[in-house]
Formats: structure tokens, C-alpha cells, sequence
């Protein structure tokens, strides 16, 4: 195993043998090729063939974004990484009950039904095709795109009323084009849980007793795991059996099954997801949302989910929607911030994949997707990660390999603001503008250094920032039981307090990071400190655990209190 690695890093080291290298995985991504090439909705409706419009009597499930109160306050909680009980969170943050009550009578006097649960950040309503287009602005048509996808999908953005403006700030699900990004790749061996233990530091938490016991990570999924290729991973490494709750309901879309339509795409994603965790904390209990597989304004609605489900959890999110901001999915930009914010409120460390297109959202348009914007939530950038002899670190460099096009992705916001807390060596050295920049940090996302996995296909290496996303949360759930042993709270949004370290401020035990300074994201090039290729670096995770002991101890406005 550890030797394949080194022979990785060689392939690293020269344009022509990285070629090579790259040539050999060539077929094994062609699942991921083909999710990049799918066209953006509005490309697929205008080449595509226009059906005309729903049936009137169609029934419709669609979805309110509600504004909070107080966003003020909320965001300078979660500025320092602190947060709040649930409770206090629905009593000082949660939607105005009396102003979301009236939007309800108002859309039942149109002939649509409502249904909302108090503290909840949206409000599912259903009702006939024709009802919702009168209320919402819109005309809705079905299509079948180029490839012979059929969805539906509205002529214009939908429009909120005037008189909800104030209480709704998105709706979502008029459009059930699939445009969700699953980014699993395939190769070949990859690296095993006993090599991540050496390459990031994990091994002195291991040996201290820390397994993940007590700490819960949550998952969105487009399909259900297999609990056989969960047993067949952990026999094959040595590891105690997996915890694992899967949740799916109707609210947020169905899930894949094996034998369904589209299961292919995401197959070995969410084995992979919860494997790579288990790998890291084999104690930590660990809950699959499954579905969204409708459509992309069905993603936010199960984070939703999750956030009211979940307060005080570990997140990683693999899943996201292929194309830029601003786009046709301004509302669900709108959405996933509600969720990730509430979260961050409650406690929730959530982690994001920043994708696998390197610095561009589209074809030869440089962005950043819509899911992974938002400055409420930690975004996860990729690596390439050479291993050293003894099985230790030897080095990382920027993920972003030319000849497949694939690489970590980074950028400039062009919707979100730059946070307070994102300052620090390397932040806006390339010009932002004054916007939110991506990623954060960064984990091992190539396919040259790719993640040993168990799925459907049987055993297969699997790269991309889906590995790097549920890389951290695995880290994160091994520091956080540390932390709970010793009686100290933990963050929530965890990006502010990692700028904090990386400004090296008095007391700081240890840096944590690897700053990554070789390699680019096919746009972007790593640099000394913060960059757009890796963010702050990757972990060094028992220099980790130590700092945030330091900062809960020292810093009690982090501490949740």
C-alpha cells in the first residue's frame, strides 16, 4: 500500500510522467466526466424540446425559505465560532411565528396548502400546478433536454409575492432538472485507514483513547449506503462495525436504490463518505439524509432537515449543484445559507466539498457552485498528498490535474460578502473584491492519492473533495469527544476560529496547517498562506486538537456559553 503511494508522488513529479499516470486511470472517470458536461438548466430548456406547459390540476410540492430574526446577532455569534442551544436559537433567531402564520392564510386562500413546524426555517406547500403558478409568477413547462432528460422547469424565476417579502426570501421546487453534483472518482488502491493515521497526525488521538465515541456526523446523500459493502470495508481493515442510521423521506425527494435509473452516479459516493469517517473515528455514530434526487431545489430542503434535526453534530456534505451562482438557482443559494447559518447557530460543524472542476463552475467560466458560496459554512478544497517512507507526511501539493480537467475547487463569491472573521496571510492577495473566498481548508481529493473504498464495484480507490469533506469531519469528530472528555464545549462554524489560528496569535500552542505552496487548481496557484487552490492547508490533526483545547479554554466567547 504505503509503496504504490511513493510511486504516486513520482507520478507527480514531471509533466510527462503525471500524463502517463493520468492516461492510466483515464475510463475508470468517465461517470465524473459525464457529470461535468451536463449542459446548465437553462442550456438544456433552450436546445432542448419543449413539451408545453404542466397540466393545470398537476400537483405541486414546493418549499418557502423563511428569514430569521435577528441575522445580525446571528452572525456575529457564529463569527467567533460560537454557538447556542436549540431552544434559545428557535427564541431568538428562528422566523417571526405570528408573520409566517399570516403567509400561510394567505396561500390557503389560494387554493394552496401549508405546512409548518414551529422553529422551522421553511414551509412546505402543495397544491394544483395552476394555483402555484398565480401565486408564484410563473409558467411552468416540461422539457426533454439533449441528452433525453425530462424535467420541468418555470419560463421565468419565480417571483414572491410583495406581501410575503419580508417573512419568505426563496421558493424552491418548481424545477426538477438533475443537476446535482456527485463527484466520487475512481482509480485504483488508495489509502487505508492505517496510512491516514500517519499521514495527518491522527495516530497520537487514536493512541490517546479517542474513537469518535459520542459525536454523531451527518451525511445528505443522493442514495441509500449498502450495508454490505459497510461490513466487507470494515472486515477487510480491521475495524469495529459501523453505526448507521439512514433517513429518507418524500419532503426532500426519494433516494437511489440499486436498480434505479441514475444509481450509477452516485453509486460508491455515500459508501465512501461514511467509510472514510469510519476510517478516522470508528466509534462515531453516523446518520445518512438520503434523497434530493428530483431535482436540485430538493437538496436544500433536506439540509434543512438535517439542521433541525441535528443541533450539535458534525456535517460533511459531498453533494452540491453543478453550476455557478446567480444562475438559475439564486433561491437555492438563498436556501442553503438558511441552513448552513442554522447550523453554525446550533452547533453544527459543517463541512462542504468545494468540487471537483477546479476553479470553474462551468466550462471555461471561473466561479463558485452555489452550495459551497456561503460564508456559513467550511469549505473544503483538494490535494495531492505524497507519503514519506515511513508512512509519515512527505508533502502536499495543489490538486489540479490537466489532462483529466479535474482539481479542487476554489474562488470569489459573487453573491456573499467576505466574512469579518476571513483575514489572514494569503487572504485577498489575489484581489476579491470585498466577497467571500473559497475554500477554506483543503484534504487528499486526487485520484493519484485517492481513498481506499468498499462499494457495489467492490474495492476501489475514490478521490475527489467528497473524500476531502468527510475527511475533516472525521478529524473533527475525534477532537470534539476530546473536548467533550474535558468537559469544553467546541464550535460551530468552524472556519472563523481556524483564520484565528492561522494568524498565529499569542499563546497558540501549535500551527495546525500544512500550507500547501506547489501546484495550482487549473486557474489558481498555491501560495504561502491562505490561497483559492487549498485554502488555509490541510490538518495537522493532534496540532489541531491541541489549539482548539487552547481556544475553548482560553476564549470563552467560542465556547458556546
Amino acid at each position: 500500500m504505503r509503496p504504490r503511494l511513493l510511486r504516486a508522488s513520482l507520478c507527480a513529479l514531471s509533466a510527462l510522467t503525471l500524463v502517463a499516470c493520468a492516461a492510466s486511470a483515464g475510463s475508470q472517470q468517465a461517470r465524473v466526466q459525464a457529470a461535468r458536461s451536463r449542459l446548465p438548466l437553462l442550456d438544456a430548456m433552450r436546445l432542448g424540446r419543449d413539451l408545453g406547459p404542466l397540466p393545470p390540476l398537476t400537483q405541486l410540492h414546493l418549499t418557502l425559505v423563511l428569514a430569521g430574526r435577528d441575522n445580525a446577532g446571528l452572525t456575529a455569534l457564529v463569527a467567533t465560532g460560537a454557538h447556542v442551544p436549540a431552544a434559545e436559537y428557535a427564541q431568538r433567531f428562528s422566523p417571526d411565528p405570528a408573520a409566517v402564520q399570516r403567509v400561510i392564510s394567505a396561500l390557503e386562500r389560494s387554493g394552496l396548502r401549508a405546512r409548518w413546524t414551529p422553529a422551522s426555517d421553511d414551509v412546505a406547500i402543495s397544491g394544483d400546478a395552476a394555483a402555484a403558478e398565480s401565486v408564484f409568477g410563473v409558467s411552468v413547462h416540461q422539457f426533454v433536454a439533449p441528452d433525453g432528460t425530462r424535467f420541468s422547469a418555470p419560463l421565468q424565476a419565480p417571483s414572491v409575492p410583495v406581501a410575503f417579502r419580508s417573512t419568505v426570501t426563496a421558493v424552491l421546487g418548481f424545477d426538477t432538472y438533475p443537476a446535482l453534483r456527485h463527484s466520487a472518482l475512481a482509480h485504483g488502491d488508495g489509502i487505508e485507514p492505517s496510512d491516514i493515521l500517519d499521514l495527518y497526525d491522527i495516530a497520537p488521538l487514536r493512541s490517546a483513547g479517542l474513537d469518535g465515541s459520542g459525536i454523531t456526523v451527518v451525511f445528505p446523500e443522493g442514495s441509500v449506503p449498502q450495508q454490505n459493502e459497510l461490513n466487507q470495508y470494515a472486515s477487510q481493515f480491521g475495524l469495529p462495525a459501523f453505526n448507521v442510521t439512514t433517513k429518507t423521506n418524500q419532503a426532500w425527494g426519494a433516494a437511489l436504490n440499486p436498480g434505479d435509473q441514475g444509481f450509477a452516479d452516485s453509486d460508491g459516493e455515500a459508501e465512501m463518505d461514511l467509510e472514510i469517517v469510519h476510517a478516522i473515528a470508528p466509534g462515531a455514530k453516523e446518520v445518512v439524509y438520503a434523497g434530493a434526487n428530483g431535482g436540485p431545489d430538493q437538496l436544500p430542503v433536506l439540509f434543512q432537515a438535517i439542521a433541525n434535526d441535528f443541533p450539535n453534530a458534525v456535517m460533511s456534505s459531498s453533494l452540491g449543484i453543478n453550476d455557478c451562482e446567480q444562475s438559475q438557482y439564486a433561491a437555492d443559494e438563498t436556501a442553503f445559507d438558511t441552513a448552513w447559518k442554522q447550523m453554525a447557530g446550533e452547533g453544527t460543524t459543517a463541512y462542504d466539498a468545494s468540487g471537483d472542476n477546479g476553479a470553474f463552475c462551468e466550462p471555461g467560466k471561473v466561479g463558485v457552485f452555489p452550495d459551497v458560496a456561503s460564508p456559513d459554512v467550511t469549505a473544503v478544497g483538494g490535494t495531492t498528498v505524497f507519503q514519506a517512507g515511513n508512512g509519515g507526511y512527505a508533502g502536499e501539493a495543489a490538486w489540479g490535474d490537466p489532462v483529466d480537467q479535474g482539481g479542487g475547487g476554489g474562488g470569489v463569491s459573487n453573491t456573499f460578502t467576505e466574512p469579518s472573521w476571513q483575514t489572514g496571510p494569503g487572504v485577498d492577495t489575489h484581489g476579491s473584491n470585498g466577497m467571500r473566498q473559497v475554500p477554506d481548508v483543503a484534504g487528499p481529493a486526487d485520484p493519484i492519492s485517492g481513498w481506499a473504498t468498499v462499494n457495489s464495484q467492490g474495492a476501489q480507490e475514490v478521490a475527489g473533495t467528497s473524500a476531502a469533506a468527510p475527511f475533516w469531519a472525521g478529524i473533527t469528530a475525534l477532537i470534539y469527544q476530546d473536548l467533550a472528555q474535558k468537559h469544553l464545549s467546541h464550535p460551530g462554524l468552524l472556519a472563523p476560529v481556524l483564520y484565528f489560528f492561522a494568524q498565529n496569535p499569542s499563546g497558540l500552542p501549535e500551527p495546525p496547517f500544512h500550507d500547501v505552496t506547489t501546484g495550482t487548481n487549473l486557474y489558481y496557484a498555491a501560495q504561502p498562506g491562505w490561497d483559492f487552490a487549498t485554502g488555509l492547508g490541510s490538518p495537522d490533526a493532534a496540532r489541531l486538537a491541541d489549539d482548539l483545547e487552547w481556544y475553548e479554554t482560553a476564549h470563552p466567547q467560542g465556547n458556546g456559553t
